[in-house]
């Protein structure tokens, strides 16, 4: 039993001398400070905003010009259809 305690002690040191150095790895080999890495994630957040932006700008323009589209059409075919029927209501 000693020895299983030893060995959970062991380990939980191991972990937390790991965790201590792969923090400090970390911390030394960060490419940016903190503030840099701040600022580039407000600038990559407001570049994908702005795209996102332009893309559903660009997907509304879209929709609203196949909508006029399919209402010029549907006037379209109405109209035919009335003139149809009422050729159709002369003749008979």
């Amino acid at each position: 039993m000693n020895n299983r305690r030893a060995n959970v002690g062991t380990l939980i040191w191991g972990a937390v001398a790991g965790i201590l150095t792969g923090g400090l790895v970390v911390l030394f080999a960060a490419p940016r400070s903190g503030i840099e890495t701040r600022q580039f994630v407000r600038e990559r957040g407001n570049q994908m905003r702005d795209r996102t932006s332009q893309t559903f700008d660009k997907a509304r323009v879209q929709a609203e010009t196949r909508i006029l589209q399919s209402l010029q059409r549907t006037e379209s075919v109405v109209h035919r259809l009335e003139e149809q029927v009422a050729d159709l209501m002369r003749r008979s």
